[in-house]
């Protein structure tokens, strides 16, 4: 039976909070699956039907989507999850008695069953909004789950008829929304129903894991070790969850959801990230910062008792597999020191700092880091420097928690920009090994795909994530050098940033000739990824809309190679960008990333020579201006008069026999530097203490051009 359609949204609004507070009085005495509370529960549903269809606009309906839910849904299954768990103490204390093993499993299929059938109202219910409402951009993540109208028989009219029968959906409004903030409302709605679909496949396979040791049966006589309990597959609710992400990227309840699938998994890691993503969008989900608090308490108490033992020293060989592993711990254990301060764990931020960006250029040059934990790691750094930010220009905090967030602060973004330099530097070293930048035939068409190592094709993704960042934050990272309580340390590590930043981008500009590349027309996985992520403030993500052509967002038409070549123009395109603010210490010149007061003295008609010595910006106390060629021997002289793991020759696969040396003298980056360190040449002869300038990189691109391999560097301007 509808409701009745000469009822105002009031009046319905009114019937459905009587009848709510009535069904929760009858399941305080009933069974859910008697019939006096599911016919009610069924009553109370079409109420708030009625208000999402019939009335969509009005006040009333405003959480008429959240009421479906929780009064219809998740009330009965917090009471189907409550005689269970009552069920389970019952037979704990009885030794496992037999009526209550036959019992629990009588509960669990009623609880299955049930959850089977809010399965299929709940996917009625996404296609028959989606369709009624107009909404095309939710198509494409429904096209993902493999939601049509064919799955509810809503093309056939009988099956129509029949489908509308059931769940009494009423007849949506003549037109559908037309305001931006109408349709963005119609969107929320369809958002919390993925991720309402999202908990019940969850529900689905928590339950069927817990029901398995029950239904397998032995004989009396039967030998051997126990069966091996099932593995869960959350992929389903997986796939909800991240759809209702990518389709309202600003909420954060779909990451916070993901984030307890990673805890099921023990994935720490992984929580950790989605947890921040969670709260780092314009819609957080408030649950998520208690419940990541929770999370990195216990992975920091677990780290603190086993640290120490003989398998966790540092100058232990680990396969490949365990490296990974023990990176991604260590990452955690270093966002639980600034998120749990404590005097032990302040003591050693400095020491995890260090080990984090250790191991992460080494794995990284090693090709044991996938292309996701390299991205991860940098998104999750910024997540937490935003969160500090935000806690820290808290006016309503009390001057001393705003020091002890200020002082959390001076510790993240060195860090942040530590581990941006590493992935300069292993990018500038990547650059010097490419050899196909022209042809003697300028009619020849150049491959530069050809140009784009293994190393560094894993490494684009973050490279763009980051360039995004500093684009957006370029203001805060000039702030926090020139600030007069700015510690030496944290200017150190901003000089080191800018000098790495601009080697590579010379590097990149020379190697890939900006005029060769394709533009970025479509938006790439990681655009996608990123889009509602605060800290990067709207600069990636932007072109993440949905497609009319069918395509799941990040999916691209284009050869991997070209979205290569088309992450290398939008890094340089946005590195362009960058020099031409003013509060950048680099700019851009005639094709050439300079330092602003090196080319304030630098001139064509005046010779280097003449340069009085209290005119020099830049002074290099270590490092040499090289050819990249002089450079590759020296590198790989001193490579091969050291013992290191060979690197996997495959180009994307993972080998877990890989051997892993996490000592960070044997790191091939490291390596690498000491090599040009200890090099007694450079183009000109000369000696190391002389000082030296940013080459310009003149002529074309086929000339030869020189590194600036030197990232130690002492300035005398504050950037």
């Amino acid at each position: 039976m509808a409701a009745d359609p000469t009822l105002t949204p009031a009046q319905i609004a009114a019937d459905a909070k009587n009848l709510f507070h009535n069904i929760k009085e009858a399941l305080k005495r009933q069974k859910p699956w008697e019939q006096d509370v599911e016919s009610q529960r069924q009553k109370l549903r079409r109420l708030h039907l009625s208000l999402l269809f019939s009335f969509p606009y009005a006040k009333e309906s405003k959480d008429a989507d959240t009421q479906l839910w929780m009064a219809t849904s998740h009330s009965v299954i917090t009471v189907y999850k409550a005689l269970l768990a009552s069920l389970d103490r019952e037979r704990e204390r009885s030794s496992g008695a037999k009526n209550h093993v036959v019992e629990r499993r009588r509960l669990t299929q009623r609880f299955r069953q049930f959850l089977t059938e809010e399965d299929r109202f709940w996917t009625a219910f996404i296609v028959r909004y989606v369709r009624d409402f107009g909404l095309k951009d939710a198509t494409i993540s429904l096209s993902a789950l493999e939601i049509s109208d064919d799955t509810n028989d809503d093309n056939d009219p009988e099956a129509s008829t029949k489908s509308n029968r059931r769940y009494q959906f009423p007849e949506p409004p003549s037109t559908p929304p037309e305001t931006p903030n109408r349709r963005d409302q119609s969107l929320d709605i369809v958002y919390k129903a993925l991720v309402c679909l999202g908990d019940i496949a969850r529900y689905r396979e928590q339950y069927s894991e817990r029901a398995k040791p029950e239904q397998t049966r032995r004989g009396r006589n039967s030998k051997g070790p126990p069966p091996a309990p099932r593995v869960p597959n959350y992929g389903r609710a997986q796939d909800a969850y991240e759809q209702a992400r990518l389709l309202v990227p600003e909420n954060g309840n779909a990451s916070h959801q993901l984030a307890i699938l990673c805890n099921y998994q023990k994935d720490v890691f992984g929580a950790t990230y989605h947890y921040y993503r969670a709260f780092c969008v314009k819609h957080p989900y408030e649950t998520a910062a208690e419940n990541m608090h929770i999370t990195l308490h216990k992975a920091l108490d677990s780290y603190m008792r086993r640290e120490g033992r003989a398998d966790e020293e540092h100058n232990v060989s680990l396969p490949s597999h365990v490296a990974l592993e023990r990176l991604k711990e260590k990452v955690v254990v270093l966002h639980a020191s600034w998120r749990l301060p404590s005097e032990e764990a302040n003591k050693k931020l400095p020491e995890f700092s260090l080990a984090v960006t250790t191991s992460f250029t080494s794995l990284i040059s090693e090709r044991i880091l996938p292309v996701e934990v390299i991205s991860r790691t940098l998104v999750m750094s910024f997540g937490a420097l935003w969160k500090v930010k935000m806690l820290r220009d808290d006016h309503g905090k009390k001057e001393k928690e705003t020091k002890r967030h200020y002082a959390t602060e001076i510790h993240i973004a060195p860090h942040v920009l530590s581990l941006m330099t590493c992935l300069l530097r292993v990018g500038v070293l990547q650059l010097t090994d490419s050899t196909i930048t022209s042809t003697a035939n300028p009619s020849v068409p150049i491959d530069l795909a050809q140009n784009i190592t293994a190393v560094f094709r894993r490494t684009l993704p973050a490279l763009r994530i980051s360039n995004k960042w500093v684009q957006a934050n370029i203001s805060y990272v000039a702030s926090i050098a020139g600030k007069p309580n700015s510690n030496a340390s944290l200017k150190e590590q901003v000089q080191d940033f800018w000098v790495a930043y601009q080697a590579f981008f010379t590097n990149l500009y020379r190697v890939f000739p900006v005029s060769k590349l394709p533009s970025l027309a479509a938006p790439l996985e990681e655009d996608v990824d990123m889009a509602g992520f605060l800290p990067l403030k709207h600069t990636m993500g932007e072109l993440s809309t949905k497609s009319s052509s069918g395509l799941v967002p990040g999916q691209s038409q284009v050869h991997p190679n070209e979205e290569h070549l088309m992450r290398i123009s939008d890094l340089i395109e946005d590195a362009i960008s960058i020099a031409q603010n003013e509060k950048s210490p680099i700019m851009f010149d005639d094709g050439k990333f300079l330092f602003k007061q090196a080319a304030q003295h630098l001139s064509p008609k005046r010779p280097q020579s003449e340069i009085p010595p209290s005119k020099v910006a830049v002074k290099s106390d270590h490092g040499l201006m090289v050819p990249p060629s002089v450079a590759a021997k020296a590198i790989r002289q001193r490579v091969e008069s050291r013992t290191v793991p060979a690197l996997p020759t495959k180009d994307e696969t993972e080998d877990d026999n890989v051997t892993v040396s996490t000592r960070t003298e044997d790191d091939p980056v490291n390596l690498a530097m000491n090599a040009v360190l200890d090099s007694d040449v450079s183009d000109t002869g000369t000696e190391e203490d002389e000082v030296v300038y940013p080459k310009q990189v003149t002529g074309t691109p086929s000339q030869p051009a020189y590194v600036l391999l030197t990232f130690k560097i002492t300035c005398t301007h504050n950037f």
